[in-house]
């Protein structure tokens, strides 16, 4: 987990879990307050505490992670079933979804498909989306093998 905060403006923000969910985001946040004792979680994290993984996972279990990432993952895809791949000038399909998901997941929803925009760290969206592609498409053909 890691948290960063931007004091100028009040606001911080941690990695979760599993997946790395924004403790900003509305569904990550509902999620935690459902849970006693999530309000105070959410608390120390948006003063920019750190909360250790016990203590989050009582709060936000590894199950609530995979339903709020897997919900994440069907709205990136309806997204991304309505743009067009600027390569082809048709709508995104087969690895291309992958990778288009994982640039909106990665940059936000308005970030341009294929992007050069990127970090201090040097990766782009366009980079980004290349490298979850090739770890899925690593998952797959171990699937297939076993």
């Amino acid at each position: 987990m890691w948290n960063k905060c931007h004091l100028s403006i009040n606001y911080c923000t941690s990695a979760l879990g599993r997946y790395g969910l924004s403790s900003q985001q509305p569904e990550v946040r509902a999620a935690i307050q459902q849970a006693e004792g999530g309000t105070a979680v959410l608390s120390r994290l948006d003063a920019g505490e750190i909360v250790s993984e016990p203590e989050l996972l009582a709060v936000f279990p590894q199950a609530t992670q995979d339903q709020v990432f897997h919900a994440q993952l069907q709205t990136l895809l309806e997204i991304t079933k309505g743009q067009t791949d600027p390569t082809t000038g048709r709508p995104f399909t087969g690895d291309r979804v992958i990778e288009r998901m994982a640039q909106i997941y990665w940059g936000g929803v308005a970030v341009p498909p294929d992007a050069d925009i990127g970090t201090a760290s040097s990766l782009t969206v366009q980079g980004y989306g290349s490298q979850v592609l090739t770890r899925y498409q690593r998952y797959r053909r171990r699937k297939r093998l076993e």
